[in-house]
């Protein structure tokens, strides 16, 4: 009948495969120009994306790149098993119920560019890849069940089953949803299956500054420095954080070292000039500020606190100069400073 036509079915969801096909194009594209290419770890991570719609438990915000791949080479079985069955299972639908095959081949193909290890920063998974590619699995299941119960009786049993299986589900999405409240128990979840992840320590510690507790945010912080010591992130912020407490002596070679890892942090060097001010290395603070309007020419605020250094080294014309651009980039006005009557700047971080 027509809702089993396979060619009405074919030209409803073309556009989405055609879709799915570029993609994985565009992935093994990226990963082959990169030299990140791994097609040997393809199998585990679809087993893993079909385990994870089977069995949606145990589920992270991110999966770790190096530490996934460690599970799959350690269950090697476990994880090459449920790619082998799906192939069978489609070749079996593929000769008895095509509409079902249909289903599995839309999962397989919308995953396609997800399994091909087209890295997301150190990110290998994510459980949010299989919103579209769930569907096709979801309704291969639907197409089974009608073909397996011709019964009036049987479909009657098969959708009080879908409906308590539906209940189950949406009990599971709102107990999942408490964890998505805030990115402090996002990230504490995270934490929780991957304790040495680096950007979920990075990302509660951000959090955990916002909300007015320094120090917890301090003790993640360190703890990515403990991993890695050449963080740019973690490095910067946490110089950010010791300065914004008034531990500037702190602040000084966290910032510095940042900088020398990324020149281009324009904020980096604003702040690194406001320490420097701090400690009263006043020649340094204004080379600070240069930098950071050099790598970022519409930062308004390094020029507010260039012009105020300016202006209390005595070179007014420079000051007014750029008091001038931090205005013309929406700088607010200020009280100009005491060494020049037409230049100003505020406070700036």
């Amino acid at each position: 009948n027509e809702k089993h036509s396979l060619p009405e079915i074919a030209r409803r969801t073309a556009p989405f495969f055609a879709a799915a096909a570029v993609f994985t194009a565009i992935s093994v594209w990226g990963q082959t120009s990169g030299g990140k290419i791994l097609p040997a770890q393809a199998p585990a991570l679809f087993s893993f994306y079909l385990l994870k719609v089977l069995a949606p438990f145990n589920l992270s915000a991110v999966y770790p790149y190096w530490e996934m791949l460690a599970v799959f080479k350690a269950n090697v079985i476990l994880y090459a098993l449920p790619a082998l069955a799906f192939a069978a299972a489609f070749i079996f639908a593929y000769e008895r119920n095509r509409p079902a095959a249909w289903g599995l081949a839309w999962f397989a193909l919308h995953i396609l560019p997800h399994v091909s290890l087209l890295t997301i920063g150190n990110m290998i998974a994510a459980d949010r890849f299989l919103y579209l590619p769930a569907l096709g699995l979801i309704y291969a299941l639907f197409e089974t069940a009608d073909a397996l119960t011709p019964s009036a009786r049987a479909k009657r049993a098969g959708l009080v089953l879908a409906a308590a299986l539906a209940v189950l589900s949406g009990a599971a999405t709102f107990k999942r949803a408490e964890v998505w409240t805030s990115s402090l128990t996002l990230w504490a979840d995270t934490l929780k299956k991957f304790p040495s992840e680096l950007t979920a320590h990075l990302n509660i510690a951000e959090a955990l500054a916002k909300a007015g507790r320094p120090g917890e945010a301090e003790a993640h912080y360190l703890a990515i420095l403990r991993i890695d010591p050449g963080h740019k992130d973690a490095l910067y912020s946490l110089g950010t954080l010791y300065a914004v407490g008034g531990r500037c002596a702190l602040a000084l070679p966290l910032l510095e070292r940042a900088l020398a890892l990324d020149p281009s942090n324009g904020p980096g060097w604003n702040n690194l000039g406001l320490v420097q001010q701090a400690l009263d290395r006043r020649a340094q603070a204004r080379k600070a500020f240069l930098m950071a309007t050099a790598v970022s020419p519409d930062y308004a605020k390094a020029y507010a606190n260039l012009a105020a250094a300016e202006a209390a080294a005595g070179d007014c014309a420079a000051a007014d100069t750029h008091y001038q651009e931090a205005r013309r980039l929406g700088y607010p006005a200020s009280p100009p400073p005491a060494k020049c009557g037409k230049s100003g700047a505020g406070r700036a971080k």
